[in-house]
This record gives C-alpha cells, sequence and structure tokens, in this order.
C-alpha cells in the first residue's frame, strides 16, 4: 500500500541488509518495498551523518526521531529535476512555435543547462502532459432545444 508507514524494525531490516553487502535492488526485492522507498532511507542516512552500522545501534526512538526530522527537511531528488523542467515549459511552448525549432532542439538546450536533466523520452512525456493541460476542453451536457447556443 502506498505511503503506509513503515516500523523502525523494517528501517533497520533495510540498513542490516546494506551493510551486508546486498544491492538496493535486492533489497527491494526481498523486503517488499519500492527501490524509491529504500534510496530516500539511505538518502537520510547520508544527510544525517550517521554510517549503517551507527544507524543500526540507534535505539529505536533515536532511529524514529532521525527518520522523522528528516523527511520533513528532505525533498526527493526528482522532485527537484521536474521542477527545473516544469519553469522552462511556458517559454519552450513558444519557442516550439517558431519555424525550424523542434523538441530535439529544446532537449538539446535543455540537456546543456541541466547535464543530470532527463533524457529525450521523459522530456517528451512531461512536456506531452504540459501542452495537454493547456489545450483542456471541456464537453457540456445539455437537453436538445432547452437552450440556444451559438458559436
Amino acid at each position: 500500500m502506498a505511503n503506509k508507514p513503515k516500523n523502525m524494525h523494517q528501517i533497520r531490516e533495510i540498513f542490516r541488509r546494506k551493510q551486508q553487502g546486498e544491492s538496493n535492488r535486492s533489497i527491494a526485492r526481498t523486503t517488499g518495498f519500492s527501490r524509491s522507498t529504500i534510496l530516500e532511507y539511505f538518502h537520510i542516512l547520508d544527510l544525517s551523518g550517521y554510517e549503517v552500522a551507527q544507524a543500526i545501534d540507534l535505539s529505536e526512538t533515536a532511529l524514529q526521531a532521525l527518520i522523522a526530522q528528516s523527511r520533513q527537511d528532505v525533498q526527493p531528488p526528482v522532485a527537484g529535476r521536474k521542477r527545473d523542467i516544469e519553469v522552462q515549459f511556458e517559454y519552450m511552448d513558444k519557442e516550439l512555435s517558431r519555424t525550424g525549432v523542434t523538441r530535439l532542439l529544446l532537449w538539446q538546450e535543455y540537456k546543456k543547462e541541466n547535464p543530470t536533466g532527463y533524457s529525450y523520452t521523459q522530456f517528451c512525456y512531461h512536456f506531452g502532459k504540459y501542452k495537454n493541460i493547456q489545450q483542456a476542453t471541456a464537453h457540456f451536457e445539455h437537453k436538445p432545444a432547452e437552450f440556444m447556443q451559438v458559436d
């Protein structure tokens, strides 16, 4: 279930498996958590300054406080990348209406400014979602001859 809180035993198990040298993918497979959840816990651990072994030895209340405090301060890395591209969509939409400008050219310009940004496929996906939202239409249900409608 999405966003179901993890208990400290489960989090400690993630850290223990990492200390034993398991990969994030293997940990995700055996614990049933998504890889992004596991990466989030390791990101929190990195920001806190604790090593994996130190986090395992923390008391349950100390670990819980660490996770709760860090979750308020931490924003997932992907959110920043998406936010960076969304602020450029309006400019890109104007540029795309010009002759000779393609999505590929816009993506190449975007990648020069953001080397760790989205790949071309994801760029087109997010830009397409933006374009669909901008071109939204509404369907009106009506009874025939109830109202006069003029274009």
